[in-house]
């Protein structure tokens, strides 16, 4: 019913949709129909260019990991250039492209921990730096984002002090004992190492 005004008039039952009218406003669609000519869903798993390229490709990204999981390829030629940048040459005078570790036992007992102290202290004295590693760029880069500088540890290292006709005048070494090549270890020795880090080496 609508009021108008004074007077109630009966509404139109053309004024308000029919209850069976679908959901684009057909009053001839069944609700949840579709229309004639409406174009259907395509399913997820029917197959397409697209899906076909994607799962090739996926593949191909499996395929790729798992080789290289298994050969180490990719990284073996990768690294090797990569590291055959990292070097450091010995050149003379003072230079700022080095770098000296902050901790470490082997660098802490040998004394290169201290080298920053140690130096600028043996300047004022009346000494000089000789000769100095230089790093490469690579290397520098490489250190300076928290990576230990590859390097061939010493064994054995120490202080020589030398006079003026190249005489010394003051050798020590730490440690004070040590080999200077691996053969001229005697075999007892050799065999006592090997027997304490694996009994079966000396099985024949």
């Amino acid at each position: 019913m609508l009021k108008n005004g004074d007077q109630t008039v009966p509404a139109n039952r053309d004024d308000h949709p029919d209850k069976s009218v679908g959901k684009l406003g057909n009053p001839q669609a069944p609700r949840g129909g579709n229309l004639r000519g409406a174009r259907p869903k395509r399913a997820w798993y029917r197959p397409s260019l697209l899906k076909v390229v994607l799962l090739l490709v996926l593949l191909g990204l499996m395929s790729a990991v798992w080789f290289e999981a298994e050969t180490s390829t990719l990284q073996s030629r990768l690294l090797s250039d990569y590291a055959q940048r990292l070097t450091y040459q010995l050149q003379p005078g003072i230079t700022n492209a080095a770098r000296y570790p902050h901790q470490g036992p082997f660098d802490e007992r040998l004394g290169y921990t201290r080298l920053p102290i140690l130096l600028p202290r043996l300047q004022v004295n009346g000494m000089r730096v000789e000769r100095r590693a230089v790093f490469s760029p690579e290397l520098l880069r490489y250190v300076d984002a928290g990576f230990h500088p590859p390097y061939r540890e010493k064994s054995q290292a120490g202080l020589t002090i030398l006079d003026s006709e190249q005489q010394p005048l003051f050798h020590y070494r730490y440690p004070r004992r040590g080999y200077e090549g691996f053969g001229q270890i005697p075999a007892p020795v050799v065999n006592t190492l090997l027997f304490i880090e694996n009994r079966d080496l000396l099985d024949e």
